[in-house]
């Protein structure tokens, strides 16, 4: 070999490749986009479990198809640069490392004319550390599929077998049901990816559609264009794009959704905002109508919280400023330039405030919710006092209520902490406060003088778990005893030395249940 060959190893690079990154539906989208751009009416996906238990995927189009000689050179890593600009396949790549980053054999058959087929094995390429393409003998079930969903006409057929990233579990049944989970969240994804592809109504595109296990995928819009006229607070937008001397049009449309309580539960489901509000605020960013950016604030523009979940804001770009806009590989990342970032983020600021204006009117029900849960907390108070005796392992001494103060006395000594001190009309032992210092979920307290734990009520905890089971009394309670003893486990084990540590460890709690309470369903303050 020559000293100047710098070719790296198939062996190593095809691996190696299979880490780029993608997600199964970030990978299907990648193909289907290929379907597209071949100019398919009718896309099918097949994922399934052969009787061997061994995972198989199949994706067929009845677009243009290709010849022989274009078939190869499609295999290629890095193929020839489409004619059409446009093209949703842009990078010459999406085939091969958005099917290999799950599966180890990927056979493309097409037909233009005539069939023919081609299949990289990576199994083989690193036996043999060459670029072995492959043309295989086709399975007889795959070619009849395909020949009946083309009939006369082109097209093209994508397998996948030896699945390997997918589903690592050894069990039957498990397996079974991730298998559910994964074509559930793929049929999800893909609605709203070419939402405006399969809308029949969307005339900027040629209507194509997608069928996933048998079902036919219905469009998702995220900014609810089907609702009536009014209900929908629309700002619509066209920004000038200056590269190069030369000016590109980018739609810039502002979308305030009504709020929850003026959508019945079909609207809601059908808007994704139901129990998915969070993580469908913000922007949905398109290019050529294909939505790259689904969700969320690009460049930590803004933080999500609740109070923005109405807001939804749409761009929508031409192929000829994505370099601009530093499009990756999976078509699923993006990087708003400075400039266009301060631009959206001034213009966002007074629509902001209408959106958290309108998802805060009908609160007041919250407000009422919030006291009966008071009324809930009351039954904990006279069970907590009942065993307060055996339960309180800890002493109050020296309380200074001007400026919170008091000395804890417990088995490893005596501290003074700060710890809110309170008089109470009668004695509580858990109460919920508008809100607690640093954002923390709970925190011990002083109440009529004693030991207490104060709930934060604006925590996104607190409000999904303890308003969503208003009604459940035991299961509130429990909640009750849970956070009441850690105050008490906090006051008992207190000292010098670990007196941060402990504060540090509330953080974190809060933080974690902050996060994990966006999978429970939104507080409900009908």
């Amino acid at each position: 070999m020559s000293n100047n060959d710098f070719s790296p190893s198939p062996a190593r690079l095809v691996e190696s490749l299979r880490d780029t990154g993608y997600s199964l539906p970030m990978s299907i989208a990648d193909i289907i986009d290929n379907s597209i751009a071949a100019g398919a009416s009718k896309v099918r996906l097949d994922l399934f479990a052969e009787y061997d238990g061994e995972l198989k995927l199949r994706l067929l189009d009845d677009g243009h198809g290709m010849d022989e000689q274009s078939l190869i050179d499609s295999m290629k890593y890095g193929s020839k640069k489409r004619v059409n600009p446009k093209s949703l396949g842009k990078f010459g790549m999406g085939l091969k490392t958005a099917s290999t980053a799950f599966c180890r054999s990927l056979t493309v058959v097409s037909k233009k004319e005539t069939i023919s087929a081609r299949q990289w094995d990576l199994d083989t390429i690193i036996e043999t550390d060459e670029w072995q393409l492959l043309t295989p003998e086709v399975d007889d079930e795959d070619l009849s599929l395909f020949s009946e969903f083309i009939g006369a006409e082109s097209g093209t057929m994508v397998v996948w077998e030896k699945i390997d990233r997918l589903i690592k579990s050894k069990s039957r049944v498990t397996a079974e049901k991730q298998l559910t989970k994964i074509v559930s969240d793929l049929k999800k994804h893909l609605s709203g990816v070419f939402g405006r592809f399969i809308d029949s109504n969307n005339y900027d595109e040629e209507s194509v559609e997608i069928i996933v296990n048998g079902d036919v995928l219905t469009p998702w819009d995220p900014f609810c264009y089907w609702m009536e006229k009014g209900r929908v607070e629309r700002e619509i937008n066209n920004l000038k794009i200056n590269i190069e001397g030369e000016e590109h049009d980018v739609a810039f449309n502002v979308h305030i959704l009504p709020n929850k309580a003026d959508m019945d539960e079909k609207e809601q489901l059908r808007a994704r905002y139901k129990n998915e509000a969070l993580e469908n605020q913000g922007f949905h960013i398109y290019r050529e109508n294909r939505l790259i950016f689904s969700g969320g604030w690009p460049n930590r523009m803004f933080a999500r919280e609740p109070h923005m979940n109405l807001l939804r804001v749409e761009l929508n770009f031409t192929h000829e400023i994505d370099e601009y806009f530093q499009i990756d590989i999976k078509k699923s990342g993006i990087v708003l330039p400075t400039d266009l970032f301060a631009e959206l983020k001034d213009s966002l600021t007074p629509l902001r405030r209408e959106a958290n204006r309108r998802y805060r009117t009908g609160k007041a029900s919250e407000t009422s919710n919030k006291a009966k849960i008071n009324d809930i907390h009351a039954n904990s108070n006279k069970s907590i006092a009942k065993h307060s005796d055996s339960t309180v392992n800890s002493k109050i001494a020296n309380q200074n209520p001007d400026n919170n103060t008091a000395e804890v006395e417990n088995k490893f000594g005596k501290v003074t902490i700060k710890i809110p001190i309170e008089e109470k009309e009668s004695d509580v032992s858990v109460e919920t406060k508008d809100s607690l210092m640093d954002g923390v979920l709970w925190q011990y307290a002083i109440m009529n003088g004693k030991h207490g734990v104060h709930l934060n009520g604006a925590h996104e905890f607190y409000k999904r778990f303890y308003l969503n089971n208003i009604e459940n009394v035991v299961l509130t309670q429990t909640m009750d005893f849970l956070f009441w003893s850690l105050a008490e486990a906090e006051l008992s084990c207190v000292g010098d030395s670990a007196k941060r540590n402990f504060e540090e460890m509330r953080f974190a709690v809060s933080r974690i249940l902050r996060q994990l309470a966006e999978e429970l369903p939104e507080a409900d303050n009908e």
